[in-house]
């Protein structure tokens, strides 16, 4: 029986490896597909993180009396109504993506995904 240099099995591997559709899964997707769903989700908590950051520039204080959107604040050092908002739907969205991104990441440890797989 005739042995096969190590190199020459690597490289009929490597080569297998390199026909298409014959790209490993797990989960029943490919590496692109995981790391196109890591990075989509990470992209979704940043997106709200800067959300949430440009809400609370402009989110009215704990007890303030706002009508409608409107409180009391100064504009030029007068008394005036100004825009104010409540921040509490921003936050809401993004602990549901942090969320879904852990859940996501779980996930991926379960199928056995290389953390790699992910960045």
């Amino acid at each position: 029986m005739a042995r096969i240099p190590i190199a020459c099995a690597a490289a009929a591997l490597l080569a297998f490896a390199a026909i298409p559709g014959h790209a490993e899964t797990l989960g029943g997707h490919d590496e692109a597909w995981w790391r196109a769903a890591q990075l989509g989700r990470e992209s979704a908590v940043q997106s709200l993180e800067q959300s949430v950051s440009s809400c609370e520039k402009t989110e009215a204080p704990v007890g303030a009396g706002v009508v409608e959107g409107y409180g009391v604040g100064r504009v030029q050092g007068r008394p005036a109504l100004v825009p104010l908002k409540s921040c509490d739907e921003e936050r809401t969205r993004l602990e549901a993506a942090r969320a879904e991104l852990e859940r996501f990441e779980d996930e991926a440890r379960r199928q056995g995904v290389p953390p790699g797989w992910l960045r």
